[in-house]
């Protein structure tokens, strides 16, 4: 900022070239101007303090709306760039952000941006500018800040070392201490905000030079601060030090600081949650957990994550982006025994604190974060192989993809999902299907045995052959086992054989009328059972997408086949020839076949990397389970692709439906060899999903009620093929806004399964908004 006791930085022209260079730093590690999490609108209003030249408000003005208002602020304008220079919505003025904003800028603005203030707290305290930022801000708007952590880096050579640490001896004289910068988070709560993201990361090897350059510039201006403020021969024997330091000494260093960005919410003006009521998911209170159950967890020796430690954030945050849950406590056990010790704890609060389990994060309605404890599964992730049972024993922490790899290295594999990142316990507990899934049934079907650990804290091992109350546990939590019952700590499955010749497949089609006729002739051919030569056999799995009326490829069928090319395109051609005599133009249809010896390879195909973690991002799913025989018709698809279009009117948001075939004769229709389970979806031809990308945050209630009637019509579209039909939801697609989500999920089993539920938890201390305790 300005040359004074309080700005040490320089602000003439050459000062300018530093704040570029960091620019570019910054923009190079995130890969973002406004952080993604910001919802874009129409007539934002967005401030920068300290804004220097402006080149952030510059590079935002280039992809946000024309209607964005953006304000540049700071100390003096010795570095503003000429006002012909800037396009209408741009603008800058002098204000000192250490003293109170204007009246005329109160409650103006959606965003406020900082960056870079590390020297700029001189005797000062953080909290002046945070609550300043509060007050220009709406309520409900961001705060976004990224800093250099400087208490957090790298210092490789010998002279750089020595000079690092006379300069910081010398800065703590003068009152330049950088030991806010991990603690901005605090600060930012304590001042009433809501926090989103609080992340120290490290920068990239690339990204080295540019770091230490840009940090020896701006220390060559704080020593001239220094000594225009305080003159003394130690600040002038520094600045020649650091002379050496660029020239002589310049290409054997390395100065890597911590990068450091935090995203907060001033709080909207309920000042309660930024989620809806119907989510049941919101910024908890930050009021401590009961001092007995914080004095039982600690005791435990289980790792305990609470909202002030720096890896709350991380452990917090669920694939589902429009969801910021606050639980009060992360667990992070790393056996089952500390699992179990972590429930003792919470159960003798007798049901007034919940638990909730996290596994791979993916829950729809981020419910795996529900409750005020989480028990957190990151670090149990321990796969054991059976060879001679052909089994693996799997802890609850892992997820599909590394699992995937690991059996397919031995020869195995498991019916699933196409998503790496999805935990293994909740996918088996609710169903699992993949396009195997014809041929080797849901995931849960090959579940042989699971560790549950009760409301007792007792360690229990359920197969088909427990007795009693076990047994009736081992019923239900096979279709029910999520967080209802206990902590399913580990499963063992029965694996098949991975196969050596698979055939991915995809046909696209550009036509709505050509997509009716898709569907209508995968329902008449997965109609048929697959023991008959007319029908699909078992081994092709596959799904029809619809994308809507607009789209490059309104619809496809996509999936897999298990065998040979040579079986394969028999199989291909009875749907094509049933295509053709519906009259679909198969001209105007683009296919693929891609030809795998290798079952990895094939489900990297799939997948993509399998053991690349899931970015979060915001999305709302329904779900529909048929009763076997949906009677779909020409007209009623139409009606379907067209609510899908309107659907597409939903700003930014894109939309899809995928009706993944079964039908009779598929596995998936067939009860397990394990006995009997709660999980009553055995009679489908086609499990549907409505699918909406970047769906609405809470922050915008029109944008999210439109979306969520739009997808509505889209389901009611679909049940029109049968009104009088007996449709489902499928559990793994969990959806916060459906009616009667008791009755959907579990169907005939929902009594038994409360029952149940009342005896094995009576406090409901498993618990979550969709749990059997709210059915």
């Amino acid at each position: 900022m300005a040359e004074t006791d309080n700005y040490p930085l320089g602000r003439n022209i050459f000062h300018s070239v530093r704040l570029d260079a960091q620019h570019l730093l910054w923009r190079l590690h995130t890969d973002y101007i406004l952080h993604p999490r910001i919802p874009v609108t129409d007539n934002m209003k967005i401030a920068e303090l300290g804004t220097g030249t402006g080149v952030w408000l510059f590079e935002g003005a280039k992809y946000l709306p024309a209607t964005t208002q953006l304000d540049g602020f700071d100390i003096s304008d010795e570095q503003f760039p000429l006002k012909e220079q800037c396009p209408p919505n741009l603008r800058f003025d002098i204000m000192d952000s250490f003293v109170d904003p204007p009246a005329s800028l109160v409650g103006q603005y959606d965003v406020v941006h900082l960056r870079m203030w590390t020297s700029n707290f001189r005797n000062r305290d953080s909290g002046v500018i945070i609550h300043h930022v509060r007050e220009l801000l709406k309520p409900g708007g961001f705060i976004q800040w990224e800093e250099a952590d400087l208490t957090h880096q790298v210092v490789v050579g010998e002279k750089a070392k020595q000079f690092e640490a006379g300069v910081n001896a010398l800065f703590d004289r003068v009152g330049l201490n950088y030991s806010w910068v991990p603690n901005l988070f605090k600060r930012v709560k304590q001042l009433g905000f809501l926090l989103i993201e609080f992340e120290r990361q490290q920068f990239q090897n690339n990204l080295m030079n540019l770091c230490t350059n840009t940090y020896l510039l701006a220390l060559r201006e704080i020593l001239q601060g220094v000594r225009q403020s305080c003159p003394s021969e130690a600040v002038m024997e520094h600045e020649i030090a650091l002379q050496h330091l660029l020239s002589e000494e310049r290409r054997n260093i390395v100065y890597n600081w911590s990068p450091t960005t935090l995203l907060a919410q001033s709080p909207p003006k309920d000042s309660v949650s930024i989620f809806s009521p119907a989510c049941a998911i919101a910024f908890r209170d930050t009021m401590a957990l009961p001092i007995s159950l914080q004095q039982c967890l600690n005791s435990t020796g289980v790792a305990v994550m609470y909202p002030s430690d720096m890896n709350y954030d991380a452990l917090s945050r669920p694939q589902n982006a429009n969801y910021q849950p606050h639980p009060k406590v992360i667990v992070v056990p790393t056996s089952s025994e500390e699992v179990a010790a972590s429930v003792r704890c919470v159960a003798a609060e007798k049901g007034d604190v919940k638990l909730s389990t996290r596994g791979g994060g993916h829950s729809y309605a981020a419910y795996g974060f529900s409750g005020e404890v989480v028990v957190d599964s990151s670090q149990m992730k321990g796969m054991s192989f059976d060879d001679d049972k052909k089994e693996v024993t799997v802890q609850f922490g892992q997820t599909l993809g590394p699992l995937a790899v690991a059996m397919g290295r031995k020869g195995y594999a498991l019916p699933h999902g196409t998503c790496p990142g999805v935990g293994i316990a909740g996918h088996a507990l609710g169903g699992g299907w993949g396009f195997t899934s014809r041929k080797w049934g849901w995931l849960l079907d090959h579940i042989v045995s699971l560790e549950l650990v009760d409301i007792g804290g007792n360690i229990k091992l359920l197969n088909s052959s427990s007795v009693g109350m076990d047994a009736e546990l081992w019923w239900a939590l096979r279709g029910a086992g999520a967080n209802n019952f206990g902590v399913v700590t580990s499963f063992t499955y029965a694996m098949e054989a991975a196969p050596t010749a698979v055939m991915n497949y995809g046909i696209s089609f550009s036509s709505k009328s050509d997509c009716a006729q898709v569907l209508l002739a995968v329902q008449e051919l997965g109609s048929i059972s697959t023991d008959d030569p007319d029908g699909l056999p078992v081994e092709l799995g596959g799904e029809v997408i619809i994308s809507g009326a607009d789209a490059t490829n309104v619809c496809s069928f996509t999936g897999q086949y298990l065998g040979e090319r040579a079986a394969f395109v028999p199989v291909l051609d009875r749907l094509l020839g049933k295509l053709a005599d519906r009259g679909v133009r198969l001209v105007n249809s683009t296919s693929y076949i891609k030809e795998f010896d290798d079952w990895i390879d094939a489900l990297t195909d799939l997948m993509g990397s399998l053991d690349e973690p899931s970015t979060p991002q915001p999305y709302y799913a329904q779900s529909l389970v048929d009763d076997g025989a949906p009677n779909y018709t020409s007209h009623g698809v139409e009606h379907i692709i067209d609510a899908i279009q309107n659907a597409k009117l939903v700003k930014d948001t894109e939309n899809h439906v995928s009706f993944d075939l079964n039908g009779p004769g598929s596995r998936t229709n067939i009860p397990p060899t394990s006995g009997d389970t709660s999980f009553i979806h055995r009679n489908s031809l086609f499990l549907v999903q409505i699918f909406s990308y970047k769906f609405p945050g809470f922050n915008n209630t029109d944008g999210r009620d439109q979306g969520l009637k739009k997808v509505t019509n889209v389901a009611d579209s679909i049940k029109q093929a049968k009104p009088s039909g007996q449709w489902h939801a499928y559990q793994n697609y969990i959806d916060p806004y459906l009616d009667d989500f008791g009755q959907a999920y579990y169907g005939v089993n929902l009594e038994n399964l409360k029952s149940l539920k009342a005896v094995a938890d009576p406090d409901s201390v498993f618990d979550f908004p969709q749990g059997l305790g709210h059915a």
